[in-house]
This record gives structure tokens, C-alpha cells and sequence, in this order.
């Protein structure tokens, strides 16, 4: 008589904190993830439900259906051959242009950069609509060199940002959160 075994090991876990045990794993998604966070050895299979469908990602595998985001809420699955690792340092969070980009510029660029306002700022770009925003934003990307972007470097120094001065530092929270998103692809999401 064969025997067969199989090892079920659930751990439900915050996107922020995962950590890995031997086989498999359940976690849930706080926030949109970049899939990109699966490392080799650590996450050997990743499996996602999503709209009545099963998506998985493996590594070295050619004939998975790939996924590039776990969206918010939702659920999934990670096997691990060794366990006892930790993804929580290298979690990507995807950057959204409405909930994470347009609100920095209503705080910080609206009192120059908006509808009514006069003068040359007003003219290069304004904080409107966010689809209307968008549109006039990403004509100052660099999507193949993001450190260049115009739109990300001027409010760094008080010589290029005439009259608007020095809003955020390179490095800083700010900085950090249009870099990532504009290395995500600058989507409007």
C-alpha cells in the first residue's frame, strides 16, 4: 500500500509582513502588489484567484499564466521549497496616479498650478480633473529615464521651479512616491 502525504501549512498574513514557512502559504494583498517581489528560492509557485480565474507565477516556468499585480483584497498563494524567508523587504507597492500622485499636487502645486490662477505656471500645466491632469502631466515624463522627468526633478530646486521654489527634496517621501510610479509605467490608475 502507497502512502502519500500532504503538507498544508496556512499562514494568513498582511501583504507587509510576509514571511514564508515550508510549503504552502496564504496571504492576503493590503494593497495592490508588484508581483515583482516573488524571489526564487523564497517563493518557488505563486497562485491568485481573481474573477473566476486561477493565475500563476513560477520561476523559470514558460508555461504559466503570468501576472504582474495581486490587486487589494484579494488572496493568494505562495509554495516554498526551503521556507523560513521573508518578502516584507522587498514588497513593491503599485503607485496609482489618482490616490497616490494627484493628491500630492492638489496639496503642494494647486495654489500656483490651477483653473483662475494667472501667470506662467498656470500655462505650463494645471491641477484639474485627475484624467485632465494626467493628460497634461505625462507630456512631461521620461518613462525610459524616470530621474529625468521633468515633471519630477523641477520641484527639487529653486532655480528650475521659477517662483514655485524647492518643494520636496530627491529621496523624500514625495519624490519617492511619483519615482515609483512613474517607473511603474506613469499609468493613469
Amino acid at each position: 500500500m502507497k502512502t502519500f502525504v500532504f503538507t498544508l501549512i496556512f499562514t494568513f498574513s498582511y501583504a507587509q509582513d510576509i514571511v514564508v514557512n515550508k510549503a504552502w502559504n496564504l496571504f492576503g494583498a493590503t494593497e495592490n502588489l508588484d508581483t515583482s517581489f516573488f524571489t526564487s528560492g523564497c517563493a518557488d509557485s505563486v497562485w491568485s484567484y481573481s474573477n473566476g480565474n486561477w493565475k500563476n507565477f513560477a520561476h523559470g516556468t514558460e508555461t504559466v499564466t503570468s501576472f504582474t499585480t495581486i490587486l487589494k483584497a484579494e488572496g493568494f498563494w505562495v509554495y516554498s521549497y526551503s521556507g523560513n524567508c521573508s518578502l516584507s523587504s522587498s514588497v513593491k507597492t503599485i503607485k496609482s496616479f489618482s490616490t497616490d500622485v494627484y493628491p500630492l499636487l492638489q496639496n503642494m502645486c494647486a495654489s500656483c498650478h490651477a483653473v483662475g490662477k494667472t501667470g506662467e505656471a498656470s500655462e505650463e500645466w494645471r491641477v484639474e480633473s485627475v484624467n485632465s491632469t494626467y493628460s497634461q502631466v505625462k507630456l512631461m515624463l521620461n518613462t525610459s529615464y524616470p530621474e529625468n522627468s521633468e515633471f519630477l526633478i523641477t520641484p527639487t530646486s529653486v532655480y528650475m521651479h521659477e517662483g514655485g521654489g524647492k518643494r520636496y527634496d530627491v529621496g523624500s517621501p514625495t519624490y519617492n512616491t511619483i519615482l515609483d510610479w512613474i517607473k511603474q509605467g506613469a499609468k493613469n490608475n
